[in-house]
């Protein structure tokens, strides 16, 4: 994000909040010249609590991911995307490899094909980077959401969501 030009940031954290907050004040010359909120969510905050949690610091749309992937995922296209799109959020989704070899089997038990971890044809999964205008904060009405299954559900539902597909580098 940086590389990109985002100079603010906002973390959520839980779990070893405090771990996360001793690394940034230990590395601060890594993050010289960019604003970084620490913002605290709670350890049983499910991921809808943890975004409507910092609903008062944004203010019109924002990228939004999860911190465990790792891509090459342009984010001036995704911008582009996003804008040229009109919606109100925009899903990064991949096309992910099987984890294991499929088998194709006839007669009950004669492998006739091989493939060895390809990519699963027409499946799209969410790759867990997005952009949402701040309208998204109005669905995160319930008191501990889940973000993808009830939210983004809910917003897609209403033809509000659109899915940009990678076709690049993603790992989780």
């Amino acid at each position: 994000f940086k590389s990109y030009g985002s100079k603010s940031f906002i973390i959520c954290t839980g779990y070893k909040e405090n771990l996360i907050k001793k690394y940034f004040i230990n590395n601060k010359k890594l993050f010289k010249n960019l604003d970084i909120k620490i913002v605290s969510t709670g350890k049983k905050s499910n991921t809808g609590l943890r975004v409507k949690k910092i609903e008062n610091f944004i203010k019109d749309i924002f990228f939004l991911t999860y911190c465990d992937g790792l891509t090459n995922l342009n984010l001036r296209k995704l911008l582009k995307f996003f804008l040229n799109n009109k919606k109100l959020g925009v899903l990064t989704s991949v096309n992910p490899k099987s984890r294991f070899g499929i088998l194709t089997i006839k007669n009950n038990k004669n492998i006739v094909n091989f493939d060895e971890k390809k990519n699963l044809d027409g499946i799209w999964i969410n790759a867990g980077f997005y952009i949402l205008k701040k309208k998204i904060f109005t669905y995160i009405n319930k008191k501990n959401p889940i973000f993808e299954s009830e939210i983004l559900s809910k917003v897609a539902k209403k033809k509000l969501l659109v899915a940009y597909q990678h076709r690049g580098f993603w790992k989780c």
